[in-house]
């Protein structure tokens, strides 16, 4: 036997998921550039942690040899009789407490050198000042918002699938079989002889179960909208409040 079927009308049921998949890849394209942006901004983040810190070890170590410089002549004037003990032991507890800070200095540096070298691939030892810095992203520009137009514009095309799972599809179908008994069943009771039986036609379906589950659908798809554009607000603020910190 043979069943041939051929869908001419499918109510635009096969376009709407062909769409659906090409934004759900647009979705993920949009979800790896705003991940590979984190991982950049967390580069960053730590590469200027790590020249904040190497300035401010270089400023500690000036003040330690001026406070060492300071302690060498109190210790001449004690014993001069010129400065008294407690001026010198002062001096000395300060050198000590800008001494230790120091050495926290040093492991936060060691510290961060370690996770830049795990986040670039490379040993890390020495950095450069950047010459210039270049002004941050604006909002507009930030892929975070790309991520959630995509995410909005796939919950656009999955409600317009549903509309599609609710028209009926067309189709043609043949049908053949060599056996017994056949289609003309007159002649089958006539005389016993197998034969080839064949129809062609068209068939019309409409599957009405989208209709009980339509309400729902809808109304999560609004809800995920909702989920989305509250996550959009709440990015853009959030990045105003980081553009007026990183600007005063």
């Amino acid at each position: 036997g043979v069943d041939l079927q051929q869908i001419i009308y499918d109510g635009g049921a096969i376009g709407s998921q062909r769409s659906i998949a090409r934004q759900e890849g647009k979705v993920q394209e949009a979800q790896t550039e705003a991940n590979l942006y984190q991982v950049r901004k967390r580069v960053n983040e730590m590469y200027f942690s790590l020249l904040l810190l190497n300035e401010q070890i270089r400023l500690n170590d000036d003040v330690k040899a001026l406070l060492l410089s300071s302690e060498k002549k109190l210790a001449a004037m004690v014993k001069g009789g010129t400065a008294a003990t407690s001026d010198f032991d002062n001096v000395k507890a300060e050198r000590l407490s800008v001494a230790q800070q120091n050495e926290s200095l040093k492991s936060q540096r060691q510290m961060l050198q370690r996770m830049l070298s795990v986040f670039c691939g490379i040993e890390v030892s020495k950095l450069r000042k950047p010459a210039a810095v270049g002004a941050t992203a604006s909002a507009n520009n930030r892929p975070e918002l790309r991520l959630f137009d995509s995410q909005l514009k796939l919950s656009e095309v999955q409600e317009r699938a549903l509309d599609a799972r609710l028209r009926p599809t067309l189709g043609l179908f043949a049908q053949g079989y060599y056996g017994y008994p056949g289609l003309n069943m007159f002649e089958d009771m006539i005389s016993r002889k197998w034969r080839l039986n064949g129809i062609v036609g068209v068939r019309l379906s409409w599957n009405v179960g989208a209709l009980y589950t339509r309400k729902n659908d809808k109304a999560r798809l609004r809800v995920q909208r909702e989920l989305i554009e509250n996550a959009r607000d709440v990015f853009l603020f959030n990045n105003n409040m980081e553009q007026i910190q990183q600007t005063d």
